[in-house]
C-alpha cells in the first residue's frame, strides 16, 4: 500500500508538471516556488495519511500476534487440565454406587472439625457437640463430619488442581451435621448457598419429599440405637418433633471465624442441583443462585469441570 502511494505521488507530481508546464513558464519565481510549496503541501498530507495507515496496520498486527498466542497459552492450559482429571472422569463413569468410603472418615478428621467449627459439651455421660444447622447440642455419636467434596471425588491428583487444596480431610472441606442432615446432604437432597448479602450459608431442600419428616423418626430409620434412652432423651428435648422443612431456609452456624471452602460447597450446590433436575424434584427453571466461587482462577476451573462432567455421575452418592 505505501509503494502504491509513492507511485501514486510520483504519477502526479509529473502530470502537474505536465499539465502546468505553459503556465509555470508565463509565472514569477515567486509564484512558481508558491506553486511548489502547495504541491509539497499536498504530498506531506498524503505521506502522512500514508504512515498513519502503516503504524495502524502494524499495530493491529501485533494485535493479532498478541491474540494468537493468548490462544495458544489457554489451548495449553486446557490440555494440561484435561490430562490432570480425565482419568477422574472415567472412574466417576464407573462409579456403582459403593457407600464404602462413607465409613472410611476419619477420626482426626471430627475432630479438627469440632475443633474449628464448634462446640463440646457433657450431659450425664454424653459427650454433647453443636450441630451447624440445628444450632443444638446433640449426642456426638449422632453429629457426623460430612465431607464437602466426596472422598470417592478425590482418588486422582486433579483434586489439588480443581480445588486448590490436596487434602481431602481438610477441615474447611468439611461440615459437622446432625446424622439425617449429613444424610440428605450425601445424596444432595440438600445444599448450601452463599447469600452475600447476609454473609451466611443457607440451607436448600431440594427433594421435597423430606419436608415433612421428623428428624428423630428419620434417625432411628437410618439404624439409630432405639434402645439408647439417654441419647433419645437429648433428641426429643433438643429437637422434639420438628422436620427437616422447619430447616429449610437456615444458615449455618459456626463458633470460629474459619469458614468452609465457599468453592467447594458451590461446587456441591451445583451437582446437586443438577441431580435433583435428572430425578424430577426440580425443573429447569427451578432454584436458580448465584456463584459463590472463592477466588476467579477456581471459578474458571470449576466451571469447565462441571460443563464437561455432564454425563458424570451425580453428586448425591457417598461422601
Amino acid at each position: 500500500y505505501f509503494v502504491q502511494n509513492i507511485k501514486f505521488l510520483a504519477c502526479y507530481f509529473f502530470l502537474v508538471i505536465s499539465q502546468k508546464h505553459e503556465l509555470i513558464m508565463a509565472m514569477s519565481q515567486d509564484d512558481v516556488v508558491s506553486e511548489f510549496q502547495k504541491l509539497r503541501a499536498e504530498f506531506s498530507v498524503r505521506l502522512q495519511e500514508t504512515q498513519q495507515q502503516l503504524q495502524e496496520t502494524r499495530q493491529q498486527l501485533q494485535q493479532q500476534a498478541q491474540e494468537t498466542q493468548h490462544q495458544l497459552q489457554e489451548t495449553q492450559q486446557r490440555v494440561e487440565f484435561l490430562s490432570a482429571f480425565l482419568p477422574a472422569v472415567d472412574s466417576m463413569l464407573l462409579y456403582n454406587g459403593d457407600q464404602s468410603s462413607t465409613n472410611a472418615r476419619s477420626s482426626d478428621f471430627k475432630k479438627q472439625l469440632i475443633n474449628l467449627y464448634s462446640e463440646c459439651t457433657q450431659s450425664g455421660s454424653l459427650k454433647l457437640v453443636k450441630c451447624s444447622i440445628t444450632r443444638c447440642f446433640l449426642p456426638k455419636k449422632c453429629v457426623i463430619a460430612s465431607h464437602i467434596f466426596k472422598r470417592t471425588w478425590a482418588k486422582h491428583s486433579w483434586q489439588s488442581v480443581l480445588l486448590g487444596f490436596n487434602d481431602i480431610d481438610d477441615p474447611r472441606n468439611g461440615l459437622l451435621l446432625f446424622k439425617p442432615f449429613e444424610y440428605a446432604f450425601d445424596r444432595s437432597q440438600i445444599c448450601f448457598t452463599f447469600n452475600s448479602e447476609s454473609q451466611l450459608f443457607i440451607m436448600k431442600i431440594l427433594d421435597s419429599s423430606i419436608k415433612d419428616k421428623v428428624l428423630v423418626d428419620n434417625l432411628f430409620s437410618l439404624g439409630f440405637d432405639t434402645n439408647d434412652a439417654e441419647s433419645i432423651s437429648v433428641l426429643r428435648q433438643c429437637l422434639g418433633f420438628r422436620t427437616f422443612g422447619d430447616f429449610d431456609g437456615s444458615a449455618l452456624l459456626f463458633s470460629g471465624l474459619t469458614r468452609p471452602f465457599k468453592r467447594a460447597l458451590c461446587f456441591h450446590a451445583h451437582r446437586s442441583r443438577k441431580f435433583a433436575v435428572e430425578s424430577g424434584w426440580l425443573s429447569n427453571s427451578d432454584f436458580e443462585f448465584e456463584d459463590f466461587w472463592s477466588e476467579s482462577d477456581y471459578k474458571v476451573k470449576i466451571s469447565r469441570w462441571l460443563r464437561m462432567l455432564d454425563q458424570s455421575p451425580p453428586a448425591g452418592l457417598s461422601s
